[in-house]
């Protein structure tokens, strides 16, 4: 198997060379670093002390929670300015360590959480992004997790299809919360998945679909686990990460591929896999520079990653603390063909007040005006579905499965 490493120092010589290859494009949209133009002063308080741990990406705005203060830094991810803080009135002590985790659902909510430095509960808050009040969940417990630090979500907490909480713990545990309707259900937790392994730091939970997600820790093995039986897949076909490497992740599907995204060492670097024939056949196509060189890098032991999945591009947002902060723009520009109905391009149009998406059978469907606020969810059922009650003049988002598109109506 020929391996690619690529640094984004070489990028522009090897581009031509590397479009050959895989089709593949990586660039910075924006970078704040000390590697390369500094940190502005409106970006400081957002990246450069340990109470920035987590990030989540939504609806064109990155959300950074602070949980030393409970407030939000609001950033615009087309080019990296503020937009403000969603300022709530949550306490910083003694109860920093519960804000923090922040993870976003399908439909906007925000929640805010971990099992602080306990082994037994989480404590979830539940922030309305656009009004800042925030919502006591109480406690979920969990007896035997160890501490979780991260946690991940697919669906929603308030809709009958529901969804579920992934998380990770520091004992070497996985497991899961399942929510509906507003409540959350009986935890699911595993056993201890290496004997060998004790304890680990900022053990991680990424979630791939509604029966997976990937493990991810201070290790160079990431695994993939079936949600029912806790059976897992190791990585596999690519070389280990550097020693120390901080946990950190994300994952997403573009084009009819699927993408691991982990930490590179403790600074800000990522790496970029393709996964598609499977985690144990991973490919690197990707490796980014550091964002600079401070150890405080890795004290958090963890590298906040994710992504924002455009009809064209994904944007890939990476931080590191007192070092940095970088958006890249991921696109594939091989030709689809049209028998591969895995890879077919889902898009959405408007004409006549009409909106008009376009998407495989059984791909859920979400509409959203630019505040976050539900118009429309449904499943596709057919190739081509028309909604129509929809009040037309506005510019609504899009989500089919997890592509997103803006449409004016």
């Amino acid at each position: 198997m020929k391996k690619l490493y690529l640094s984004l120092v070489s990028l522009c010589v090897l581009v031509s060379s590397l479009s050959a290859l895989s089709n593949l494009k990586l660039e910075p949209l924006w970078e704040f670093s000390l590697n390369k133009n500094g940190v502005p002063s409106y970006m400081v308080p957002y990246v450069w002390n340990m109470s920035q741990r987590s990030m989540a990406v939504h609806n064109d705005v990155l959300y950074i929670n602070n949980m030393g203060n409970g407030n939000i830094a609001k950033v615009n991810t087309a080019d990296g300015t503020t937009l403000g803080d969603v300022t709530t009135t949550l306490i910083a002590n003694p109860n920093f360590w519960y804000k923090n985790c922040i993870a976003i659902t399908d439909d906007g909510e925000a929640i805010l959480g971990s099992s602080g430095t306990g082994s037994t509960y989480f404590i979830f808050t539940s922030c309305d992004l656009a009004t800042a009040s925030t919502t006591s969940l109480g406690n979920v417990t969990v007896n035997g997790m160890g501490r979780s630090d991260y946690f991940d979500i697919y669906g929603n907490r308030n809709t009958a299809e529901g969804g579920y909480i992934a998380f990770a713990s520091n004992s070497n545990k996985v497991g899961y919360i399942p929510m509906a309707n507003g409540v959350f259900g009986t935890p699911v937790l595993s056993g201890q998945i290496d004997a060998a392994v004790s304890s680990l730091t900022s053990a991680l939970a990424i979630v791939k679909d509604e029966n997976s997600f990937f493990y991810v820790f201070q290790n160079p093995k990431p695994k993939l686990f079936n949600k029912t039986d806790f059976t897992f897949v190791e990585m596999a076909g690519v070389d280990a990460a550097p020693s120390g490497t901080n946990s950190g992740g994300a994952y997403f599907k573009f084009k009819g591929k699927e993408y691991l995204i982990i930490a590179h060492g403790s600074f800000g670097a990522i790496r970029i896999l393709d996964i598609t024939a499977g985690l144990n056949k991973a490919e690197e196509v990707f490796i980014t520079d550091d964002l600079g060189n401070s150890d405080k890098g890795k004290s958090p032991a963890i590298t906040p990653i994710c992504v924002d999945v455009q009809a064209d591009h994904v944007k890939i947002f990476a931080m590191a603390a007192e070092n940095g902060i970088v958006a890249y723009k991921f696109q594939d520009n091989s030709t689809v063909g049209m028998d591969d109905e895995t890879s077919q391009a889902a898009y959405a149009y408007a004409n006549n007040g009409i909106l008009t998406v376009k998407a495989n059978g059984g791909e859920k469907i979400t509409v959203s005006d630019l505040s976050g606020r539900i118009l429309y969810t449904g499943i596709a059922s057919e190739a081509v579905t028309e909604i129509s009650d929809i009040n037309s003049g506005q510019i609504v988002i899009v989500r089919i499965g997890e592509v997103a598109s803006k449409v004016k109506l």
